[in-house]
């Protein structure tokens, strides 16, 4: 069975959006959870559960932070709200949406996504610090080639 789309005209609707996806791209920093190393033992503790009545010294961990920075393009709250009204100037309340202040929806390569993504407990755009607010969402022409994550801001 024939396709519908050719090989050709495929590669050119991908490649046109890699481009729109490259011109607006903003470098995000990712963190995730960092790695612990213990330093030295202590036979009072045991470092396989994190104890709140054990009054040790924190000398025996080592916490490295571990970060990343990847390109995404960046969707704020307010542009948001506006997506989902209509043209008779209803907001997304009245369709039963419930925008959260301080929403983002950021979109990433699936590359970026599949290399990053795992452990990632805390994400800096602009200088604000925030932690992801839904599960990812996958999508792309014939082919998951992007995620969508929505992230909400952190006090």
């Amino acid at each position: 069975m024939p396709n519908l789309i050719s090989s050709g005209l495929l590669f050119n609707l991908e490649a046109s959006r890699d481009d729109v996806f490259d011109s607006f791209a903003i470098n995000i920093v990712v963190f995730r959870t960092p790695i612990k190393t213990i330093i030295n033992s202590d036979v009072n503790y045991s470092f396989s559960y994190e104890s709140p009545d054990y009054q040790g010294s924190d000398d025996y961990v080592n916490y490295t932070p571990v970060s990343g920075v990847i390109p995404a393009n960046i969707l704020y709250d307010k542009k948001l709200d506006r997506i989902f009204s209509n043209s008779m100037n209803q907001s997304s309340e009245d369709f039963g949406l419930i925008l959260d202040q301080g929403l983002v929806r950021i979109k990433i390569k699936k590359t970026d996504y599949d290399i990053y993504m795992q452990g990632v407990i805390d994400y800096q755009l602009d200088g604000n610090h925030f932690s992801l607010y839904q599960t990812p969402r996958p999508h792309g022409v014939l082919s998951p080639k992007y995620y969508s994550l929505y992230l909400k801001f952190k006090n």
